[in-house]
């Protein structure tokens, strides 16, 4: 559509943003071949610092208002001025980055089992959709267990059906013991209060005609019988957890920055001390430095209430940050699973070699070490 008009200058907003990593890799591919082809100039907006060194021949970087740092994209990334680009540039993951991650706690029986377990739609055409087929894995107390693949592999249904906001077609989820697939009503009602969702846009998440402190609160008015004093008190202990200023209460979100807004979202989940915490694309919407910020608070969040992660994401670098194991899915079907490090150091499958493939195209190695053009 954008081209439809055959423009001479072409405005890229986010163009990649919550793209999985071949997607993204395809869209910059086709964005260089637009120049080359139409003789198109391109000014591409972006927090993805590594989809700007696949692109940019010239960058300039905003912080506060203010362009603070102008220049050949390469000479910026390879030796920035400017303190805010260093910081930027810091708080990118790196998935070549020796890994250092802390061993999950063992337990004598997971958290968390998924058996044998299936979505399937029914298409107007007469046919059937998988979008999860006969997935199977388990999650130990105290884990990180990352989820990833391309758009449309069943990521973000599996937690859907794991919360049974949708009904599985087949096969089991047991949480902490007890089988829960057929669990309706009051009980069903029960049990979500030890498992919460945090979904990818924190503005969609959040009512805008509601308060932060009402957002918060909410958990409270629906599984607790507390008062409204008993509730303002919880509403403060948690903005305190998510490190926001207690006065944030009385905002509204469009008031927040996205960073603030996805507190707001962990606040309100963590409400009810779950168990677990299933995190939906968390990061993706999110520039690299509040990214950062993000996943230093959710691993401190872990070990301050004995949490247990299933974090799914596009963004490989960051799984292989924070996570303790990996499964990669393709098409409704679980294709490789294993610790982080055996998953990114050698993969023994082709589709996980073409994720990692496609993810480097943008990785920090690979921008800090671009060269001239």
């Amino acid at each position: 559509m954008a081209l439809s008009g055959k423009p001479d200058l072409l405005i890229a907003d986010e163009p990649t943003t919550a793209l999985d990593v071949t997607v993204q890799a395809q869209v910059l591919d086709l964005i260089n071949e637009l120049v080359e082809k139409l003789n198109l100039t391109v000014i591409m907006i972006s927090h993805d610092v590594g989809a700007i060194a696949t692109v940019a021949k010239r960058c300039a970087v905003m912080y506060h208002g203010e362009i603070v740092e102008e220049g050949e994209t390469v000479e910026i990334l390879r030796a920035p001025r400017h303190d805010y680009t260093r910081k930027l540039l810091a708080a990118v993951p790196d998935i070549d980055a020796p890994l250092d991650l802390q061993q999950a706690p063992t337990a004598s029986a997971p958290l968390l089992e998924v058996k044998d377990l299936s979505k399937v739609y029914a298409t107007r055409s007469g046919g059937e959709v998988r979008a999860v087929d006969a997935v199977d894995f388990s999650v130990a107390k105290g884990e990180i267990l990352g989820i990833v693949g391309e758009s449309g592999s069943g990521k973000s249904t599996i937690a859907r059906l794991v919360l049974r906001l949708i009904e599985p077609t087949g096969g089991q989820v047991i949480f902490d013991g007890q089988d829960i697939t057929g669990l309706s009503g009051e009980p069903l009602r029960l049990m979500r209060r030890h498992m919460q969702l945090v979904f990818q846009n924190p503005h969609s998440a959040l009512n805008g005609r509601h308060t932060i402190g009402d957002a918060i609160g909410e958990p409270f008015r629906i599984q607790s019988k507390l008062s409204r004093r008993d509730i303002d008190a919880e509403v403060d202990r948690l903005l305190d957890i998510v490190q926001l200023p207690r006065l944030f209460r009385y905002r509204y979100p469009h008031e927040l920055s996205g960073g603030q807004k996805q507190r707001v979202c962990i606040a309100r989940a963590v409400a009810l001390n779950p168990k677990l915490l299933l995190l939906d694309e968390p990061t993706s919407a999110l520039d690299v430095s509040v990214q950062a910020q993000v996943l230093a608070f959710l691993r401190e969040l872990r070990e301050e209430l004995d949490l247990t992660y299933v974090f799914i994401s596009h963004d490989l670098a960051v799984v292989r940050e924070l996570c303790d194991r990996v499964l990669v899915m393709n098409r409704g079907r679980i294709v490789e699973q294993g610790k982080t490090a055996d998953i990114f150091n050698a993969p023994s499958e082709d589709y996980t070699r073409g994720l990692l493939a496609s993810a480097r195209k943008t990785s920090k190695s690979a921008f800090t070490s671009v060269e001239a053009a």
